[in-house]
């Protein structure tokens, strides 16, 4: 397992795939939260940034799904 050094490019990088994440979802009711240990500042982790992306409604899922479908994501697990 690679553990990098801790930089503020995870942050940069983060608000870039948020700000398209956000476009997507346009009209979607939902939270783009950067997590893991990438979102922890001055904290060795993997070299990749994980996103939770929350929603009050089941019925959101859906939507949310079809819309990362739209620009290249695809859905890798359980509905919840």
């Amino acid at each position: 397992m690679l553990i990098n050094d801790y930089t503020s490019d995870r942050i940069r990088d983060f608000e870039k795939i948020k700000i398209v994440l956000e476009s997507s979802l346009n009209g979607v009711e939902s939270n783009i939260e950067h997590v893991s240990g990438t979102s922890v500042p001055k904290l060795g982790a993997k070299p990749i940034i994980y996103i939770d992306i929350s929603y009050q409604s089941v019925s959101e899922f859906e939507k949310i799904k079809s819309c990362l479908t739209k620009i290249g994501y695809f859905h890798n697990g359980s509905k919840y």
